[in-house]
């Protein structure tokens, strides 16, 4: 018995990858709450990482049936100052806010977002969400790590993990 159980915990690991979670517990929210979105931070080596990560962030809130308002840039020209700095889309979207109906402020930091090197080549994605009331306090934060398999894709990795993070968001 002890034997199978072991098989059996080593089968369950195999199929769900290595991922780790840490951060706050539950948190609830009305159904009939809004939630900003604004753009997250890139500490990863990929470009736009932090895109993809917003864009399934946005996708896993829709569908638990949130009210989601995006920030998006829709500047025409992007002068020299805005390439130079990284921080400015997020400077932007906080101006954005002002002007914007929300109960909750959703962002967050991309820090992993790659394939490891090798022949195996498999994704890795760590990511950290953070939500704010509209007081500026921080009410729920949660990083996820995940280490996938050499034929999954880097996509399907951050959706597994941005899942399991906003999984823990209750809407009531």
């Amino acid at each position: 018995m002890k034997k199978l159980l072991l098989t059996g915990a080593a089968a369950v690991a195999l199929l769900t990858g290595c991922s780790s979670y840490t951060g706050t517990d539950n948190m609830d929210a009305s159904k009939n709450a809004t939630f900003a979105l604004i753009p997250f931070v890139n500490h990863s080596n990929t470009p736009l990482a932090e895109q993809n990560v917003k864009a399934i962030v946005n996708s896993v809130l829709t569908e638990k049936g949130a009210k989601v308002v995006v920030y998006e840039n829709n500047s025409d020209a992007e002068d020299l100052k805005s390439l130079l700095d990284e921080n400015y889309d997020r400077k932007e979207a906080l101006k954005w806010l002002s002007n914007v109906s929300y109960n909750y402020v959703i962002t967050g930091s991309v820090d992993e977002w790659d394939y490891k090197a090798g022949l195996d080549g498999e994704p890795v994605v760590s990511v950290t969400i953070e939500i704010k009331d509209a007081n500026n306090k921080s009410v729920f934060v949660k990083t996820g790590s995940r280490s996938g398999f050499g034929r999954e894709s880097l996509n399907y990795s951050g959706q597994v993990v941005v899942s399991n993070i906003l999984d823990d968001l209750k809407l009531n």
